[in-house]
């Protein structure tokens, strides 16, 4: 999707995981295969939506980790967190904007290697959005964003003139 659609589009998904965060529920799971894009996005009229609330941790599963989870998230995959949707809803957007995963990232001794990140293949996104989904993507979980709220609006703000839609 363009930029601006993409942006609309991420809104109500950031906006119902901070809510679940609020009452305490945390995905810890999001990829590009738990989410569908609804309505039309050239009419404000579209968004994100779960297709699962990574509800199979209540029943004691765990899913393989994948390079759409957060670096800390594959190293334990147990862990969830606002950091860890976070991270998730970055690799979200950066996929509905590049139609591509995010690559994998080669493991050392048991450490991530030193990734350059997706700057590459969001050369024509907008700077302020291709900042926003970069700091989401961050290796070290205090350099996200708090929330994935902040992480919303970050996204809101980097694409103003890009929100409003032409039937």
């Amino acid at each position: 999707l363009p930029p601006g659609e993409a942006g609309a589009a991420l809104q109500p998904l950031a906006e119902g995981l901070a809510a679940a965060h609020a009452a305490g529920a945390f995905h810890g799971t999001l990829r590009p295969d738990c989410v569908a894009l609804t309505g039309d996005p050239r009419t404000g009229d579209a968004g994100l939506r779960l297709l699962d609330l990574g509800c199979g941790r209540a029943l004691g599963m765990t899913l393989k980790p994948d390079v759409s989870d957060a670096p800390e998230r594959r190293r334990d995959p147990r862990l969830v967190n606002p950091a860890v949707d976070v991270y998730g809803l970055g690799a979200l957007l950066f996929h509905v904007l590049t139609g591509q995963a995010l690559a994998e990232k080669p493991v050392l001794g048991g450490m991530d290697w030193p990734w350059i990140g997706p700057a590459a293949s969001l050369s024509g996104i907008p700077t302020p959005l291709r900042q926003a989904i970069r700091k989401a993507l961050s290796d070290l979980p205090f350099s996200r964003y708090p929330d994935v709220r902040a992480f919303g609006a970050a996204v809101r703000e980097a694409t103003p003139s890009l929100l409003t839609f032409v039937p």
